[in-house]
């Protein structure tokens, strides 16, 4: 893939830790990129490499264990060649977190306001006044949707619900402006009417900012309603890229076609039984040299099992890795015999 990208261009990032059962490969040569003003969502079960992919952009993967190689090109320049000291400058400012769990990364002995104006004072050009940390603090407040700031601005972590929790931690991402704001899953511990509020609220502060968006989830109804461009992540390696309405429309890979069938439909008898891809991920002590979704295709070849799959270029901006693409692959129709199976319109 030859694409370029405005904001973030990650080429060939491998990812390994080091443990005392042998060297797991987290992360396998991947590539991705994103551009101003887009929503980009890594897609995959647990475990298939999306949040250490991201830990490494911010360059938090503890080293060692854990082992980083590739490159991560932040506006031109490759953060793996940063300091620490010119991270710092970085994280938070030009690009912020939004964590999966609130209560987790919020401290649970600092006032809410504290916590939120102490990400800008670090990053501020000069010494500002508490009084004006205090207003920047209240308009972050009012830019997420939490009621009565002022007194918010003075109460602790556990006085806040887990959906106010989760709007001061988008409050702490956006109030220096970043380019790039990385979503690790922030509505998996949401009740479903706070995680669609969450959504909406992300949405439309991203379209106001124009941010991008780096949106890790499992969740196919998320990626829906967020994303403009999908990566499907299986084993430490992107095994499709595409915009999100044609992964949802025209999916070429097994896997991801998996996925799809997975969600549950309100068109299905209550007595059909809920789709499920057979099998279990492969061990990335030891990962198949060849297609890591091999073991779990019905359509497996032996080509399959024994060489990695290129990218295939389906559209402009579609790829996907498996050998069915390939021109000489036996004509088993996979979109035909899966989708119209599944009731996918394609």
């Amino acid at each position: 893939m030859t694409e370029e990208y405005d904001i973030l261009h990650v080429k060939n990032l491998k990812v390994d830790f080091s443990t005392y059962g042998g060297t797991v490969q987290a992360v396998r040569n991947i590539s991705f990129g994103i551009n101003k003003g887009e929503c980009l969502a890594l897609v995959g079960e647990s475990g298939c490499g999306k949040s250490v992919s991201a830990h490494s952009i911010l360059r938090i993967v503890p080293e060692p264990p854990g082992q980083v190689s590739g490159e991560i090109l932040f506006k031109g320049n490759d953060l793996t060649q940063l300091s620490e000291k010119q991270m710092l400058k970085i994280r938070g400012a030009e690009i912020s977190m939004i964590f999966q769990d609130p209560m987790t990364y919020l401290n649970p002995t600092m006032r809410i306001g504290t916590q939120v104006t102490e990400i800008f004072k670090e990053h501020a050009p000069k010494r500002i006044s508490g009084t004006e940390l205090k207003r920047l603090c209240i308009d972050a407040f009012d830019m997420v949707g939490i009621t009565d700031p002022e007194q918010r601005f003075r109460q602790y972590p556990y006085e806040f619900s887990g959906g106010m929790r989760q709007r001061a931690l988008i409050a702490m991402a956006l109030i220096n402006k970043p380019s790039l704001i990385i979503a690790d899953e922030p509505t998996t511990a949401l009740d479903v009417t706070i995680q669609s509020q969450m959504l909406e609220l992300m949405k439309t502060l991203q379209r106001e900012t124009k941010t991008a968006l780096i949106l890790i989830t499992h969740d196919l109804g998320v990626v829906a309603k967020m994303a403009h461009r999908v990566a499907i992540i299986y084993a430490g390696k992107i095994v499709e890229t595409a915009p999100a309405t044609d992964i949802y429309r025209n999916p070429r890979h097994p896997y991801t076609i998996g996925l799809l069938n997975s969600i549950p439909s309100v068109s299905k008898s209550s007595k059909e039984p809920l789709y499920s891809i057979k099998g279990t991920p492969p061990d990335l002590f030891n990962p198949p040299k060849g297609c890591g979704f091999a073991p779990r295709c019905e359509f497996a070849m032996d080509i399959c099992d024994n060489y990695p799959p290129p990218d295939f270029q389906i559209d402009e901006g579609h790829h996907s890795a498996c050998w069915l693409l390939h021109h000489q692959a036996p004509t088993n129709n996979l979109k035909t015999s899966v989708l119209s199976r599944e009731g996918i319109n394609p």
